[in-house]
């Protein structure tokens, strides 16, 4: 291939036109690019997010199976012979409740578990709170599902008030 001889003139001219369509490419090309690496960069942290929320989830799904595990455990651990009403009615007679309190059995309340309805009438804060503390401090697996009601008694003596208790099958 022949040399080729250029004028000072025309070496600059070729110059700039090769400049220009380098201009011109980079112009074109570069730009998609750094858009798809920006669109691959923001895809990739939103994937490290979600793997954080699962590992979060995860944890969380253990912790609560763990726990579970406690309760059939402690539930396990009760003897057979396990009766909620008796276990109510014994916490009533050792706070003198017995008397003022009617109870009721709750069949399938709660899947798993077992339930009292108990209605106390004229009834003080410390006695039901008594109450609460004795059932609480035995370990016999048994928890307040819900407070119905708690309203002045009719008399205007003490409190009115509806309470189910619940405690798992083992």
């Amino acid at each position: 291939m022949p040399k080729l001889n250029l004028q000072k003139r025309e070496r600059l001219m070729v110059a700039v036109g090769v400049v220009a369509v380098i201009a011109i490419l980079l112009y074109l090309f570069v730009p998609s690019y750094l858009e798809k690496y920006d669109q691959a960069r923001a895809r990739l942290e939103t994937a490290r997010q979600n793997l954080t929320e699962a590992k979060d989830m995860r944890n969380q799904v253990l912790a609560l199976r763990s726990g579970e595990q406690a309760v059939r455990e402690m539930a396990a651990r009760r003897a057979s012979s396990f009766d909620l009403m008796a276990v109510i009615s014994t916490k009533l007679r050792q706070t003198d409740l017995i008397e003022r309190a009617e109870m009721q059995s709750g069949r399938g309340l709660i899947p798993g578990a077992t339930s009292v309805t108990v209605n106390l009438n004229g009834v003080t804060l410390e006695e039901l709170v008594d109450l609460l503390y004795l059932i609480y401090s035995s370990d016999s697996l048994v928890v307040l599902y819900n407070m119905r009601t708690l309203r002045p008694a009719q008399d205007g003596l003490g409190l009115d008030c509806t309470v189910t208790f619940v405690s798992p099958v083992a």
